[in-house]
């Protein structure tokens, strides 16, 4: 490479280099026109579907208390209990659809929560819905927040899980009621 000095102080650079300097500065600019092409992409797509269409990551879901099982009906259900409204949105952008309509029953229930975090009065209501044929056990762990385990019939896993750390006792009732089928 020869570098020859210009009568001012500038360099001018003979060769291979220059052609490489220019194909850099080509290459970083058709990046910079392709990031903002992407972006206006994403900011029409975001304006056409409305923002209650975001969905939240599942690591997201998690710290809000949501399982990667939840199912948007059961949102809508906690929504008519509970008539939170950012619950209800966060809830939607944590959902599986199960748009049929229809709201799974489940074989069986299961609370699981530290002791000390179990009100008296939900305590009294769960015992009452066990023995008016409600399919629930109460297993208690330690530094456990309040969580509802739904099975379906001889399953092991969860079908669904939903935390209920700051339910009132009535929207627990009310939930499991509609979620478990009564022992015949």
């Amino acid at each position: 490479m020869t570098v020859t000095m210009e009568p001012h102080g500038t360099h001018v650079y003979q060769g291979i280099w220059y052609p490489l300097i220019l194909i850099s500065f080509f290459v970083h600019g058709l990046m910079l026109i392709w990031n903002i092409v992407l972006t206006l992409l994403a900011s029409t797509l975001s304006i056409c579907l409305g923002s209650d269409v975001d969905i939240l990551l599942q690591d997201d879901c998690l710290k809000l208390g949501f399982d990667s099982t939840l199912k948007c009906s059961t949102c809508q259900l906690v929504k008519e209990v509970l008539d939170v409204e950012i619950f209800y949105s966060d809830c939607l952008k944590c959902c599986i659809d199960d748009s049929d309509g229809g709201i799974t029953k489940y074989a069986k229930a299961a609370l699981i929560s530290d002791k000390h975090l179990v009100s008296k009065d939900l305590a009294s209501i769960l015992k009452r819905l066990k023995k008016e044929g409600y399919p629930l056990t109460v297993l208690g762990k330690t530094g456990a927040r309040p969580e509802l385990r739904f099975y379906m019939v001889d399953a092991t896993e969860v079908s669904e899980s939903v935390n209920v750390a700051t339910w009132n006792p009535s929207a627990v009732e009310e939930f499991l009621k509609e979620k478990l089928q009564m022992k015949q």
